[in-house]
């Protein structure tokens, strides 16, 4: 099993490095994406092949989609991949690499939450409402106060008159699927993705007006190409409940049984489950990371 670590980065570069320490595997290669605000690629002492395009990715556009997208056509050029997997830069294993692809080996399936549009806060209007990604909410500076503005009346008109988006030719609303950013994806399908968007550029056309388009973007797709029918919940564990806002929480000492634990209960994208990462980490997870480092090393050394 031949897996592709594909990961979206911006800062926190020194953890990024222990991330490529821990799941470093002899049949794997690292990617890192670095957004394009930063103003040098970082040094690292772990080796990574970074994406061959940087985009500036702001929260909740189409860019996101594009840094995933420059991941994909960077690692699907090595041949040798069986599976691709899409992390963040502060997600982190909870079980080690070995168990990760035996899982993989077992099911040989895509990986990836997916739900139709009305579920589980994934609300139409995201594809519905003009969205301008120089305006969202995380976004400073007077012209992002203005495309904000812009946003807000977007939203107004369309709950007064009811005017939709068109959508792309030959789909429904009730073709759109919906999900998490994450996924663990197999060669098959990260093809099929790939060729679907360069024969389809109306399709990214709309997403690229769409709001949060990284949550349904590749989940449509797939369920487009006919691949949905025999995907699983995606492989992650973050806190949506538990922990204090902004969510997901970041991981802390009261998600350690949790994640030693490394199971998901049923959460509207299936039942319970094994998970082999967790997001987000950051200064309150230090005691965390290293009961994982002791777990992750003991489970890699029996089963070695």
């Amino acid at each position: 099993m031949n897996l592709a670590f594909m990961i979206i980065a911006h800062h926190r570069f020194d953890f990024l490095d222990r991330l490529l320490g821990a799941i470093e595997w002899p049949h794997s290669e690292r990617y890192i994406h670095v957004d394009a605000k930063v103003a040098s690629l970082p040094s690292l002492q772990h080796r990574a092949v970074f994406a061959s395009e940087r985009i500036d990715v702001k929260w909740g556009g189409f860019s996101q989609v594009q840094a995933t997208l420059s991941l994909m056509r960077t690692a699907v050029a090595n041949p040798d991949h069986d599976y691709f997997l899409l992390l963040s830069g502060v997600d982190y294993p909870v079980r080690p690499v070995s168990e990760l692809i035996e899982f993989l080996s077992g099911h040989r399936e895509d990986c990836i939450n997916m739900t139709e549009f009305g579920r589980l806060g994934k609300s139409i209007d995201r594809l519905l409402v003009p969205f301008d990604e120089r305006g969202s909410e995380r976004c400073t500076g007077f012209h992002a106060s203005l495309l904000r503005y812009k946003n807000r009346l977007f939203e107004l008109l369309y709950r007064v008159t009811k005017l939709r988006r068109r959508l792309p030719e030959g789909t429904a609303l009730t073709d759109f699927r919906a999900g998490s950013q994450w996924f663990a994806l197999t060669r098959k399908t990260v093809e099929s993705i790939l060729c679907y968007v360069d024969e389809h550029p109306e399709y990214v056309e709309f997403c690229k007006r769409a709001k949060i388009p990284d949550e349904f973007f590749f989940q449509s797709v797939i369920h487009f190409c006919g691949l949905s029918a025999s995907c699983r919940p995606n492989l992650h564990y973050a806190d949506w409940q538990k922990g204090p806002p902004p969510y997901p929480s970041e991981i802390s000492d009261i998600h350690l049984e949790d994640l030693k634990e490394a199971c998901v209960l049923e959460d509207g994208y299936g039942a319970m489950r094994p998970v082999f990462f967790a997001r987000k980490f950051g200064e309150a997870s230090a005691n965390v990371l290293a009961e994982l480092d002791m777990k992750n090393l003991s489970l890699s050394n029996i089963c070695q």
